[in-house]
């Protein structure tokens, strides 16, 4: 509007509340001007700020009051200006940034002061979390062990050792019940662990996963591999094919799933002899 030259009446006949005449106002503004009172709009702003700096105390009673009664309004425009991306958003964002970086450990201790007052809100809150978004979280922290050893290393020595032992002392029936429920949910993941140590102690190579033990026995189409019994119906065993005892890896190579009495007949057989003592070679 403002490089556009419009009289009074045009503006008004097509709905607008300014128009601009290119003409000098009283104090020498080059301006818009307003419809219903022909005021130019700098004077107006010059105006304003001087009443602002006489009746400071008034002028934010004012905005408190205004504020109070349209709240909503309020909140729906800041709404607006703070998600729809352009100038207002970029830069209250580096605002936000700036403050931020500039104020680290002041929000640092208001933030700890807040969970230590609500210490289990906090940590049920925390918990809810976690559980909703695992996947996202486990892969998260995967990802920043991966790339930050160094940082790692130094909180667990630390930090993290400490804290797992004090936690480990007052909840002692609490972890119980945690491990008694892991290993009930997680058979496959506990086995693969045991057998990870026993190979270490053994000195074999290779190491194989749940998800590697979960694949095997879905390839052996939930049957034992040696009598065919469905293991989705009876106690289940995971069985080194070559025992570790014999020099037998324990990568994903060398397992199978066996029935429960197959594999305490098998032991650490060999499985050519526990084939022949099978009637199944000669």
């Amino acid at each position: 509007m403002a490089d556009r030259v419009i009289s009074r009446a045009e503006a008004r006949a097509q709905g607008l509340k300014r128009y601009f005449t290119g003409e000098l106002c009283a104090n020498g503004h080059i301006a818009e001007r307003k419809v219903a009172g022909r005021q130019c709009v700098k004077c107006d702003l010059e105006r304003g700020r001087r009443w602002y700096k006489l009746n400071h105390e008034k002028a934010l009673e004012i905005d408190r009051r205004w504020k109070a009664a349209n709240r909503d309004l309020m909140l729906a425009r800041l709404r607006k200006r703070n998600t729809e991306t352009g100038p207002y958003r970029d830069a209250m964002l580096a605002r936000r940034a700036a403050w931020r970086d500039a104020n680290k450990e002041k929000l640092a201790a208001e933030q700890k002061a807040r969970r230590d007052a609500n210490r289990e809100e906090h940590n049920e809150r925390a918990r809810q979390y976690y559980y909703k978004n695992r996947e996202v979280n486990i892969a998260r922290a995967k990802r920043w062990k991966k790339e930050n050893p160094e940082k790692r290393k130094e909180w667990l020595e630390r930090v993290g050792y400490q804290q797992r032992k004090e936690w480990e002392a007052e909840n002692k029936e609490k972890l119980k019940e945690y491990q008694k429920r892991y290993r009930t949910e997680n058979k496959d993941a506990k086995y693969a662990s045991i057998n990870k140590r026993r190979a270490l102690k053994k000195g074999s190579a290779g190491q194989y996963t749940a998800e590697d033990a979960k694949a095997i026995l879905l390839a052996q189409g939930n049957k034992c591999a040696n009598c065919k019994a469905d293991l989705r119906k009876v106690p289940r065993h995971i069985d080194h094919i070559i025992p570790l005892s014999k020099r037998g890896t324990n990568d994903k190579t060398n397992i199978q799933w066996l029935c429960q009495t197959c594999n305490l007949k098998k032991k650490d057989k060999d499985p050519i002899q526990f084939a022949q003592e099978q009637g199944r070679l000669l």
